[in-house]
């Protein structure tokens, strides 16, 4: 999925399961790159594939995000869904055998677990939190069998999980990366104005916050809670956003 596309599904995505009814000039403000005719070829694009729906009710274009945009999000986005194995801190352990031919250095399914954020433990074994995705179990079904070993377990008898998941997880980079979007982000939302009245530089500081966060939260596997509850989080963020960007619109 593309960055624009995100950027609306995203903004458009329910906060605290409460579904949102956006005006169509609230989204212009994230496609600052496109024209006119690029905006609204987006915007139909997305309802042909029945990511959102659109209606006129009130006499203006409001966009509201599917259920299949809403799923569709989640693959995308994992941290924005509470898996309950996830919760229940349940995992996958994938093991690499012997290679078959038509991979045989294991290169491609490499790229796969990674892509699908699996943490490298190291050579041949990665860790995910729940249930491995589909993407991942349909491609050892129809190429891997009999060449990689999948254990799901939800108790580590030794080893420190803090530490070691801590460690692959990459959490320190994420945490300094929130932290600098919500210290940059308390301080836009205190001197924003009417939509009316913001001026370009205040448009651009808007879209520049909401791109990092996407690429942020692109990266988040949504474990950060379990191991650093006290740290900031990328939803939580990404919600407090949507409302100050809202509150510009309904002065």
């Amino acid at each position: 999925m593309k960055l624009n596309s995100k950027k609306v599904l995203l903004y458009l995505y329910p906060i605290a399961g409460e579904s949102r009814r956006v005006s169509y000039d609230q989204l212009k403000l994230f496609l600052l790159d496109l024209t006119e005719a690029g905006r609204q070829s987006l915007i139909r694009l997305l309802v042909e594939k029945q990511l959102i729906f659109s209606d006129e009710l009130t006499g203006e274009q409001r966009l509201t995000i599917s259920s299949h945009g809403q799923a569709q999000l989640e693959l995308d986005f994992p941290s924005l869904k509470v898996d309950p194995d996830r919760e229940q801190g349940q995992w996958s352990m994938l093991l690499f055998l012997s290679a078959p031919k038509i991979d045989k250095n294991f290169r491609y399914l490499r790229t796969l677990v990674l892509n699908n954020r699996c943490l490298a433990l190291k050579r041949g074994v990665y860790l995910y939190p729940g249930k491995l995705p589909n993407a991942i179990q349909q491609t050892l079904q129809k190429t891997y069998r009999s060449a990689v070993i999948v254990v799901q377990f939800d108790q580590w008898q030794f080893g420190d999980e803090n530490i070691i998941i801590g460690q692959k997880a990459n959490f320190k980079d994420t945490i300094s990366i929130y932290s600098g979007i919500g210290e940059e982000l308390e301080s836009l939302l205190t001197k924003l104005p009417n939509y009316k009245s913001l001026s370009n530089q205040q448009k651009q500081q808007i879209n520049s916050i909401y791109d990092r966060l996407i690429s942020a939260l692109e990266n988040d596997i949504g474990l950060l809670p379990n191991y650093f509850p006290q740290a900031p989080d990328g939803v939580e963020l990404l919600n407090k956003f949507k409302q100050g960007v809202d509150l510009t619109f309904n002065f």
